[in-house]
């Protein structure tokens, strides 16, 4: 039987990915949350809905002890977490051993915890390693996570929504991975404080999918929200450099950094698309882990940071602009996460004002110097002409008329500072800090040519195929960078394609030859004096798809016994694939879908599951053999009994293939015997029994789906069976 079905290519992770010259490449990780249509198995291959993970139970997290130190202490960022120690490690998952590959299961559970988040450490994975991190009720997906997620054996996944995470890992081959979760991060709900649904911002916030957002497009998608090692909500913007060298800039405030920058969470295009919060939450978001200080001042409340992982152009995310000139903006935009909210946009036309005292009850909790001015655009505290600021709003950037940033946000509603903001006269570059490339942001943004103002850049991208045959193909460096640049690329690696490895300017003609394929990447640098190199790249497949392999679970089954094999949907050789076409021959039936097949032994001897992968260039198979033993029990065609009437009963099944029914004529049969008849699909399950008393009788197939089953009968020990098709 064969089955071919056209997929939709969101499965394969090939597309454009953003290099640099550094030692490893870090990659960002996608959340998703499914609708009730979708199945999680549609992203975790090996995923098998009727198996249990083990559960680990969490310590307890005393919440109220918790918020009443933070209280105490004057804690400035509203906790949306709380970290909570534990050990597990690699002896107590749970390992599935199934011939060339092993899954490693494990569930964490954290009662009344509203989400949560695991953390990492000393860990190591496979090269070809895959894990996912998920809730089946709320039907939260963090991953794929593969080892170049893994900063230094260290990582921090996404918030799950729910109290219980589990965690799959695929192991290809024999090799064990090391595996440690120290923490994990407990999500509490309070007034001030967001752990995995949304709306919870004060009502007059609106969200920058309604008109007011009309016109901003590249400077929102630049903005993401902060989650802290500790659990606080903050907001921040990418911002470009003189350069445009890509490099992953983020502004925000210096009271949002504190504690381990390696843990911080930066999670970008979360926003809902509807105007009106209602029911639409966000889907799919993306989350960055880690950065690390490059400039920072605390008397103006700025920092500067680095993310540890390049920004891929793929994922949407912008560059700001800025404008560090001595004026004082005639109306203000603000877009940002109040309360960790979903993203924000506020407005306020006002022309900044100066306070004369910047007090809040008394009591000053930022120190000021004498020579630095702060301005307010509300003429009530925290209002604008639209939005409001809250906590979570610190760090965002206010984008003046032109929509360049010209300072940031250093208060929300914090304790004592009831949503007053304000913005540094000196703008962009505050002033001269302290007086050192660590305590300013010009040296950083503008250390080459030093400009008043930059505009926001969407991320350049190369437009072309994502297969490449033998017939010449052009491909295109799109949104290319406003700043001045020389522009050379290159193919990697050069032995998959016939047509020049490497030229000038911003197009590119390539092919491949006629004897290699796999993946390879076509990359763009970008040069200009005094500056660094910026590259952007592009993955392709060369070719059709080249060795992969299938996972079989058994390959050892017994007659009536079912098994389930999938296509590794992440491997490198599959290409961006149109179609999978599944086979099944010999002593196996079966049937598949996508990247998934069920199977079961129908006889004794060797059966065969073959998937064929194709491409625009042409068609790859790969065949796994199954053997199928009488392990005595089960169905097999054969008779099961040693009376003497076993070899006299026959029967005749008609029509076959069946549409509605089948009739049964059964020959030697002895009447007044009881047969007991039994329809079984391809995964081992009984669809249809009945007894009958006759030597002919019939058997509704109508509401059964179209495809392979298995009829059974039992007459006085004696066992026979037919394949049916319905049609």
């Amino acid at each position: 039987m064969k089955i071919s079905n056209q997929l939709s290519k969101h499965f394969i992770l090939v597309g454009l990915i953003i290099l640099k010259s550094t030692p490893e490449s870090f990659s960002q990780v996608i959340t998703r949350v499914l609708s009730p249509e979708d199945k999680i198995e549609n992203y975790i291959p090996w995923y098998n809905p009727d198996e249990e993970t083990p559960v680990v139970n969490a310590p307890f997290v005393d919440v109220e002890a918790v918020l009443l130190e933070d209280q105490q202490e004057g804690r400035l960022i509203p906790r949306v977490s709380i970290n909570q120690e534990t050990n597990i490690s690699s002896d107590e998952w749970h390992v599935i051993q199934r011939g060339n590959f092993s899954i490693w299961n494990i569930a964490l559970a954290s009662e009344n915890a509203k989400s949560m988040s695991v953390r990492f450490e000393n860990t190591y994975l496979p090269e070809d390693a895959m894990m996912f991190i998920y809730n089946r009720e709320s039907r939260f997906i963090v991953g794929p996570i593969s080892s170049d997620n893994f900063i230094n054996g260290a990582f921090r996944s996404d918030y799950v929504s729910g109290s219980i995470i589990e965690v799959s890992i695929f192991v290809p081959g024999y090799i064990e991975p090391n595996i440690t979760i120290s923490s994990y991060d407990y999500g509490i709900v309070g007034s001030t404080s967001f752990t995995g649904t949304f709306g919870v911002s004060d009502d007059c916030n609106i969200n920058v999918a309604c008109g007011e957002g009309s016109g901003w497009e590249c400077q929102i998608n630049s903005v993401c929200r902060i989650l802290t090692d500790e659990g606080g909500p903050c907001s921040a913007s990418l911002v470009n450099n003189d350069c445009c060298d890509l490099t992953p800039f983020l502004l925000t405030a210096d009271h949002c950094v504190d504690g381990d920058l390696g843990s911080y969470l930066f999670i970008f295009n979360w926003q809902t698309p509807e105007c009106e919060n209602g029911d639409s939450a966000p889907t799919q978001w993306i989350t960055y882990l880690g950065a690390q200080v490059s400039s920072n001042w605390e008397d103006t409340d700025f920092s500067l940071l680095e993310l540890i992982q390049d920004i891929r152009p793929e994922d949407g995310i912008s560059f700001s602009g800025w404008d560090r000139r001595d004026i004082i903006p005639d109306e203000v935009t603000l877009i940002h996460h109040p309360r960790g909210d979903v993203k924000k946009i506020s407005f306020d036309e006002n022309p900044a004002i100066a306070p004369n005292d910047v007090q809040y009850g008394g009591i000053n909790p930022f120190f000021i110097p004498a020579d630095h001015s702060y301005f307010s655009i509300f003429n009530e505290v925290g209002t604008a002409d639209f939005g409001i600021f809250e906590s979570g709003s610190s760090g965002c950037g206010w984008f003046n008329q032109e929509q360049r940033i010209v300072g940031t946000m250093i208060g929300g509603n914090l304790p004592l500072m009831r949503n007053y903001g304000e913005l540094a006269e000196d703008s962009i570059y505050h002033g001269n800090g302290n007086g050192t490339p660590d305590s300013r942001l010009r040296d950083w943004l503008g250390a080459s040519t030093n400009p008043n103002t930059m505009d926001c850049m969407e991320h350049p991208f190369i437009q072309g195929p994502e297969v490449l045959c033998t017939d010449p193909q052009t491909f295109t460096l799109m949104n290319n960078m406003p700043c001045a640049k020389t522009v050379t690329w290159r193919v990697e690696p050069a032995n998959l394609f016939a047509s020049p490895s490497s030229g000038n300017g911003v197009t590119a003609s390539l092919w491949g030859n006629n004897t290699s394929s796999g993946p390879a990447t076509l990359i763009y640098t970008l040069s200009a004096e005094g500056c660094n190199d910026a590259e952007v790249g592009y993955d392709l497949f060369v070719g059709r798809p080249c060795t992969f392999e299938l996972h079989s679970f058994p390959t050892e089954i017994c007659v009536g016994e079912q098994g389930e094999t999938f296509l590794n949907l992440f491997e490198d050789c599959l290409g961006n694939y149109s179609s999978i076409e599944w086979d099944f021959y010999g002593a196996i039936s079966g049937y598949g879908y996508d990247n998934k097949g069920r199977y079961a032994g129908i006889t004794t001897g060797y059966g065969y599951v073959c998937v064929t992968v194709t491409n625009d260039c042409g068609s790859k198979e790969v065949c796994d053999r199954i053997l199928v033993k009488d392990c005595g029990g089960g169905f097999g065609f054969r008779n099961s009994s040693s009376k003497s009437g076993a070899a006299k009963f026959k029967a005749d099944v008609f029509p076959n293939p069946a549409n509605e029914f089948i009739e049964i004529a059964c020959s030697g049969y002895v009447p007044g015997t009881r047969i007991a008849a039994s329809l079984i699909s391809t995964d081992g399950k009984v669809v249809r029994e009945l007894e009958e008393y006759s030597q002919n009788f019939k058997v509704d197939m109508a509401d059964l789906p179209s495809g392979l089953y298995v009829l059974q009968l039992n007459t006085d020990g004696v066992i026979y069976h037919e394949k049916i098709v319905k049609l």
